[in-house]
């Protein structure tokens, strides 16, 4: 009910929707919920155990009818004693389900052992007691089974088909049916192996591209920390950044209400469209007058906001080129009005006219396209500081920021995160996926 009032201006509607708990790990990214997982790395993950274990069937295989002549008066002396082909059969795929158990039993054994290395390389945290889980013991003897059975069938068959005569003759032959067949094994071999081949090289530069794209800004040796003593934000935080600024390792400083890969406001807004005010709902977020310069952003046409002039704090605003292209201004975006902080009674916080376009930057993933975004300047509630250090000696830049930082009087710790590693958090799951 809160939201029905937007929603008649929007000449939309607000639902609520329940969904499984089950479904939400593995369900679709939702804005402003917690992170998921990606269910189509879940199918890799089974395709690569698949095709490793197709593999290993295969090599058991050949190295099985290759050895036929090893095992031919085996069958020759079981066939005249009176066995029967089916039994030959059971006997087969008995020893090679055999051969399937014992490999369990040592890849039990050896699980304890290489259990970190996988955790460290998948990060994840597994621990041993995950395979006492009923269900996964009958899995997995479900998969020994089956692929005792997979491996040991064609060599069953073959080998149950030699003619005792023959063989207590010393004339065993091969059917062209059967050269076919193993031929055709090793095929189905080499082509699974150069698809995983290709497969890793694919992932690999598909990750290569993620950390290397440029995103529309400089994320190299930039520092983020939270604001939270409101103090020090009152009496000290502007004294504080002029002290860091003047020291040789820190090129510039700057703050905003968000920052790249933190998330971001949606809000609806007035916009002009021929000649008319119309409402849209954009992404927005706040920054400072520094902002744009500490993250070497690119202007497309306009200027940035301006210090000297005092109309910027009310009545600018900079939007990125999607944004321009999605509220249909063409070429002409500059002094385009926007009517930003709609109330109920309808009344705007903020009017104004777009005074510059920034070129487009990825605020998120790359995994999804870039959207409109509205950057509003502001000195107030803004919460992230970012602060660009030189590549050189950067333990001790922060330790000089840190001393400044307690030296002002902020009661907080002084927290901070490197802004790439933030970002490459968005490709998790291609690492590791890489990495294995």
């Amino acid at each position: 009910k809160y939201m029905k009032e937007i929603g008649d201006r929007l000449n939309g509607s607000f639902n609520l929707m329940a969904t499984n708990l089950a479904d939400t790990h593995l369900g679709p990214d939702l804005q402003w919920d917690l992170p998921r997982g990606n269910v189509a790395y879940v199918y890799i993950f089974i395709a690569v155990a698949v095709f490793i274990l197709l593999i290993a069937c295969i090599n058991y295989m050949n190295m099985a009818t290759a050895r036929s002549s090893s095992r031919a008066k085996e069958v020759g002396i079981r066939k005249t004693a009176g066995a029967d082909r089916p039994a030959l059969i059971r006997q087969f795929l008995a020893e090679s389900i055999l051969l399937a158990f014992i490999a369990l039993i040592i890849s039990v054994i050896l699980t304890p052992l290489v259990l970190p290395t996988f955790n460290f390389l998948s990060g994840r945290d597994f621990s041993l007691s995950v395979f006492l889980d009923p269900g996964i013991i009958l899995v997995v003897l479900g998969i020994t089974v089956l692929t005792g059975i997979i491996a040991g069938s064609y060599p069953a068959f073959y080998l149950s088909s030699f003619q005792a005569a023959g063989i207590l003759r010393g004339e065993l032959t091969r059917g062209k049916k059967s050269g076919i067949f193993r031929k055709l094994l090793v095929i189905i071999q080499f082509t699974i192996s150069v698809f995983m081949i290709v497969g890793t090289f694919t992932v690999s530069r598909q990750l290569h591209y993620l950390q290397t794209k440029d995103l529309g800004f400089d994320k190299e040796n930039v520092i983020v920390t939270q604001l939270r003593d409101t103090t020090f934000i009152k009496n000290n935080l502007e004294t504080f950044m002029e002290e860091i600024k003047r020291y040789p390792g820190v090129l510039s400083a700057a703050r905003s209400s968000s920052i790249p890969g933190g998330g971001y406001a949606k809000t609806v807004m007035r916009v002009e469209n021929e000649g008319q005010m119309e409402e849209q709902a954009l992404n927005w977020f706040m920054i400072d007058y520094d902002y744009i310069n500490m993250m070497r952003m690119e202007l497309a046409e306009g200027r940035q906001y301006d210090r000297e002039m005092g109309t910027d704090l009310k009545e600018a605003f900079i939007i990125n080129e999607t944004a321009a292209m999605r509220l249909n201004w063409g070429d002409e975006p500059l002094g385009k009005r926007i009517q930003f902080g709609i109330d109920l009674e309808g009344n705007a916080q903020r009017d104004g006219k777009v005074i510059g376009v920034i070129k487009d930057y990825n605020f998120g993933s790359l995994h999804n396209p870039v959207e409109p975004m509205l950057m509003i300047i502001n000195e107030q509630f803004l919460g992230q500081l970012s602060i660009r250090l030189a590549p050189e000696n950067r333990e001790e830049i922060i330790d000089f920021i840190k001393s400044e930082w307690e030296k002002f009087g902020n009661n907080r710790p002084f927290n901070y995160i490197y802004l790439e590693n933030k970002l490459d958090e968005f490709y998790a799951d291609e690492k590791k996926l890489a990495t294995i």
